[in-house]
């Protein structure tokens, strides 16, 4: 009886161990996330995440988009706080084109050229 004590023990302190490990990983810059959690916390609302763009269809152009809610491994990429102020640093809408649906049309030369920089 006193080995299933204790077995029960281990396991309870190995979960817990776990569990501690998961939490430091996750707020670790490791994990990226520390960055996320402050900007959504700097917004109010879950930030908007930027990508360079890629895969076999994409032209790759640097673009946005609302970040997911969960995960462990973020890469570090900028975040803000609105889609106009991603696409005022040049991301754009879409990663096949140079879209800024919330720009006016006065600011838009301006973003491309910021995205051809990025």
């Amino acid at each position: 009886m006193a080995k299933e004590i204790k077995t029960k023990k281990d396991i309870m302190i190995a979960v817990l161990m776990a569990f501690v490990f998961l939490i430091v990983l996750d707020l670790s810059p490791v994990g990226g996330n520390i960055q996320f959690y402050t900007k959504w916390i700097g917004c109010g609302s879950r930030p908007v995440s930027t990508r360079l763009g890629g895969g076999i269809a994409s032209a790759g152009v640097p673009n946005y988009g609302f970040a997911t809610s969960f995960g462990f491994f973020r890469s570090v990429t900028p975040y803000f706080c609105s889609p106009i102020e991603a696409e005022r640093a040049g991301y754009s809408a879409s990663s096949e084109d140079y879209e800024f649906p919330n720009l006016p049309a006065s600011e838009f030369q301006d973003a491309i050229k910021k995205s051809r920089n990025l």
